[in-house]
């Protein structure tokens, strides 16, 4: 069984306005506790005025003086030693993939081999439009961009010819990433289409199902039930064996692909029913609608709901704590290393 993961989201934390030493300071105290990996996100610009939740309205909430995601990595790179960085979830077709190449391969470097490019097509159409590029061809941008960053970071001299980069007898500028073959590549999705599955099982290093955020009243189902895989759960357990099936069909290691089943956004606390009120009263607000959240409570229900994801083949979580401010998230984090991680230690 591969051992479970767990990364802690700084993409919220840095939109909150943290102070950067007080940034490096946490980032050093998460490594301390035991964290396998810190993750960042990808937001250039904040979306139009009067977008909703569901349309990444969220982020003019918390992101006002979001950090940028390749750079805020290798400062972390420059004041730990072993813990896991990662992009969580860089936009691809945003970005031209020389330069990804470039930045990743350097960040590779700085960190002693400990880099992770986790990227996907892009949610909202709107941040297309901002930088003039096809929505409608995201998925075939992704593909391109993840060949050219292998072949990059892989081989001494690249000869490549897509529909929408292009290089003849080029090499890399930077030093060659440490990790080999290269960085782990991981795909993340929004949902577990069959053709996004079949994507990651041909090209992806791991798949990150990125946020699934239920309706209100799903909300509510989900959080009464944890005495058994919940429909969330579950439809992740048949998309891992999907996936697996699929790879194996490529002639690639199924067990060698990695599965998170998105960020996980919660409050913990040692009062079970005090922790789900401040994460549901928390995201309510944010999203507009009465929410409640089914990873909220004490540390044994934060392990039961958890567990529902293990059992159907998660090998990585990655951590939201809400609400997103300084005090609440270093006691959380703290908590939820000494109390949750060691049992998945075993």
């Amino acid at each position: 069984m591969a051992r479970v993961n767990f990364h802690l989201s700084f993409t919220q934390i840095t939109g909150s306005g943290v102070y950067p030493t007080l940034l490096k300071e946490l980032v050093k105290n998460a490594e301390e506790l035991g964290w396998d990996g810190i993750t960042h996100g990808d937001e250039a610009l904040l979306p139009p005025q009067g977008k909703g939740f569901l349309e990444g309205g969220h982020g003019s909430q918390y992101n006002q003086g979001h950090m940028s995601c390749l750079p805020l990595l290798a400062h972390f790179a420059a004041v730990t030693r072993k813990i896991q960085l990662s992009s969580n979830i860089l936009i691809a077709p945003l970005y031209h993939p020389v330069h990804v190449a470039n930045i990743g391969a350097t960040i590779d470097n700085l960190s002693g081999g400990r880099f992770t490019l986790r990227t996907g097509t892009g949610l909202f159409p709107w941040e297309f439009e901002y930088f003039g590029l096809p929505w409608e061809h995201r998925g075939k941008i992704l593909v391109e961009s993840i060949e050219f960053i292998r072949a990059l970071w892989t081989q001494d001299v690249v000869n490549y010819k897509g529909e929408y980069f292009h290089l003849e007898n080029a090499s890399l500028a930077a030093q060659k990433p440490i990790q080999k073959p290269h960085p782990p590549i991981w795909i993340g999705t929004a949902g577990n289409k069959e053709y996004l599955l079949k994507r990651v099982a041909k090209y992806a290093d791991g798949w990150d199902m990125v946020y699934h955020w239920p309706s209100g009243k799903e909300s509510h189902e989900l959080s009464h039930r944890h005495d058994k895989a919940t429909g969330v759960a579950q439809q992740f357990g048949d998309a891992v064996k999907f996936i697996k099936k699929e790879a194996k069909a490529a002639g690639r290691d199924p067990e060698a692909i990695r599965h998170s089943p998105g960020s996980m956004v919660l409050a913990i606390g040692k009062d079970d029913a005090q922790a789900r009120k401040t994460a549901d009263e928390y995201l309510s607000k944010v999203r507009g609608e009465d929410f409640s959240s089914p990873s909220s409570g004490d540390p044994a229900r934060v392990i039961n709901y958890i567990n529902e994801y293990v059992e159907v083949g998660a090998t990585d979580f990655t951590v939201n704590f809400v609400p997103y401010n300084l005090p609440d998230t270093m006691q959380m984090m703290e908590l939820f290393a000494n109390e949750v991680i060691p049992n998945f230690r075993r």
